[in-house]
């Protein structure tokens, strides 16, 4: 899918790139990935859980760096 799709959709909305906040956000991603691995042996499950929240935390970076943003998603 397009960006120009997602944003017609009210999916995401075009920003003001903020490399501050990129930075901060690509750092935080990097401490969950550090805590990810710190608690692979004590519950594996719940570090695949804080990996897959710094995923999530890259790609919003991303997406910021991009001059995007998601927008938030309700369901009825």
């Amino acid at each position: 899918m397009k960006l120009d799709d997602l944003e017609s959709q009210g999916l995401i909305e075009r920003v003001e790139p903020n490399l501050g906040n990129v930075k901060k956000a690509l750092e935080r991603a990097q401490r969950d990935l550090r805590t990810a691995r710190a608690t692979l042996d004590i519950d594996e499950e719940w570090a695949y859980t804080i990996a897959y929240h710094a995923m999530l935390r890259a790609g919003r970076a991303l997406m910021v760096f991009l001059e995007y943003r998601p927008l938030p998603f309700f369901v009825p």
